[in-house]
């Protein structure tokens, strides 16, 4: 079973601060909801997440993905600052085929290795050719497609220590066609790319009637 549920955060509430401007903090609040499995919630459950908004409403959206129902009232005084819908999304997942073609989005981080080092890709050609190889890789093709690029920078406090990391992150807004079946299923629940616990990977399509 795979659910998808949609957090709305209410901005004004110090907790969607604190967790929006940290996706260390954010990653830990979402897990919190899940059974701990000795530190591989996220893993062993498949959990995707991805922040949206919504400015007209002044709103934050989280969408999170899993293969087992969260209990988001886990959250305790933190589940005040939001409201929460669940909803099963099997029928994505059964009722797709090879040559059906679906609007998509996808918040990724795209890298290359480069002499052993893995960096950061910002060029469009390379992005471009970076979500090409994914198709290849999950069983899909892009038909079209647009970005979106930001720069964030989670903090990991361990101890009395500070930890800052810089990630390049890129939004795909577009067209895609499923290829191969079996490896696109895979690739709806398992994600795409690196990152996934600050929240990168989650694909989100829609039928395109």
């Amino acid at each position: 079973m795979m659910y998808l549920s949609r957090l709305v955060l209410n901005p004004n509430h110090r907790s969607t601060w604190r967790n929006l401007h940290n996706r260390y903090e954010l990653h830990r609040t979402i897990m919190s909801a899940f059974p701990n499995e000795n530190g591989n919630a996220r893993t062993k459950h498949d959990i995707l997440y991805r922040i949206e908004s919504d400015t007209k409403k002044n709103t934050v959206p989280i969408l999170v993905q899993s293969l087992i129902e969260p209990k988001w009232s886990l959250l305790g005084d933190r589940h005040d600052s939001m409201r929460t819908k669940i909803k099963h999304v099997n029928g994505y997942i059964d009722g797709m085929h090879d040559g059906m073609i679906y609007r998509f989005k996808l918040e990724a981080n795209p890298t290359r290795t480069v002499h052993k080092n893995r960096i950061p890709i910002i060029t469009d050609d390379y992005i471009g050719t970076w979500l090409q190889r994914k198709g290849t890789q999950h069983g899909f093709q892009p038909l079209s497609f647009s970005t979106t690029r930001s720069i964030i920078t989670p903090v990991k406090k361990k101890g009395l220590r500070t930890y800052n990391i810089t990630l390049n992150t890129v939004i795909f807004d577009g067209i895609l066609k499923v290829v191969n079946e079996q490896l696109f299923r895979q690739c709806m629940i398992h994600g795409i790319g690196r990152g996934k616990a600050f929240g990168f990977g989650l694909l989100s399509i829609a039928v395109i009637s």
